[in-house]
């Protein structure tokens, strides 16, 4: 399979995914289906931003796009006058990966380089914070726009955690056994540490303590320590593992799309570029009105 027929794939995915997201009533298989699009996404971004000739440019349009769809997010649900807000941007998770792969691949070709480059994406996300704890303070609800303008990688979608699986089908890419070992333990990872709930406390969440509720949070983190942290309590509420796996926390069905990975036959396809870039903002704002109208 060619990347554009991969993302063609996972294009259709997604729309199932948002579908039983957006839409009420939906069943929930809806959402298990999603759970491979994000990941072939993933798959075909880092080898998008290998093989792109002017990785800046790809960066700005990963970066304009992730703002555009910000203020879409924040603009629509008013415009609707609901209070459901939207957190679909995809674009963001993929900016601030891109970004992050492009400071390895510097690194890499000019190793004396390595320390200050390390220390400028620290001082980004350091910097990022800042900004985030003065927008949470006074924008409100308009704070997503400010935190994806600066990129700061707690808030994207998904969190650190999706963020790091594209970095490791960044380094498996070339290999369909390094995609079973790499990618396979990561997705094996992280259903350990999403059944406990690990995952959404520590990582995904991680905003919720950097913020404003930043004594509350370390009080909250104090209480709860040590069982509540790794999550032991949470299984003991969900009562079964089942349920922690099947409806609660169900991400971890993105190893099924590794075999999909495994068919990539390194041809880049009819590119499509800009309908994936026009498609996503577009069908998610017509699933959101529909199931706000419904």
């Amino acid at each position: 399979m060619s990347t554009t027929a991969i993302k063609l794939l996972a294009l259709a995915l997604m729309v199932i995914d948002h579908v039983g997201e957006f839409i009420p009533g939906m069943p929930i298989w809806l959402r298990y289906m999603g759970r491979l699009s994000a990941p072939l996404f993933f798959f075909c971004m880092v080898w998008g931003i290998y093989y792109t000739h002017d990785k800046k440019i790809y960066l700005l349009r990963l970066y304009i796009c992730s703002i555009l769809m910000s203020v879409l997010d924040y603009l629509v649900p008013k415009i609707c006058g609901s209070h459901e807000m939207i957190s679909n941007n995809i674009f963001s998770t993929l900016f601030v990966a891109g970004v992050i792969i492009s400071a390895i691949e510097y690194v890499h070709k000019n190793p004396s380089k390595k320390r200050k480059t390390v220390l400028v994406i620290l001082g980004w996300q350091a910097g990022a914070l800042g900004i985030s704890l003065l927008g949470d303070r006074f924008l409100n609800s308009a704070e997503m726009i400010l935190t994806t303008m600066v990129g700061i990688i707690t808030t994207v979608e998904g969190g650190p955690i999706m963020v790091l699986a594209i970095i490791i089908l960044y380094y498996c890419k070339n290999s369909r056994r390094k995609i079973i070992l790499g990618y396979g333990t990561y997705c094996l990872m992280y259903i350990c540490l999403i059944v406990t709930d690990f995952v959404p406390r520590v990582f995904s969440r991680l905003d919720f303590y950097v913020n404003n509720h930043i004594f509350d949070g370390f009080i909250e983190m104090a209480r709860i320590m040590p069982f509540g942290l790794l999550g032991i309590d949470t299984i003991f509420y969900t009562r079964s593992w089942y349920k922690a796996i099947f409806i609660n926390h169900y991400q971890w069905m993105m190893i099924f799309a590794m075999p999909i990975m495994l068919l990539y036959n390194g041809k880049r396809g009819k590119g499509l570029k800009w309908f994936f870039y026009v498609f996503y903002p577009v069908h998610i704002v017509i699933l959101y009105c529909i199931g706000i109208f419904m």
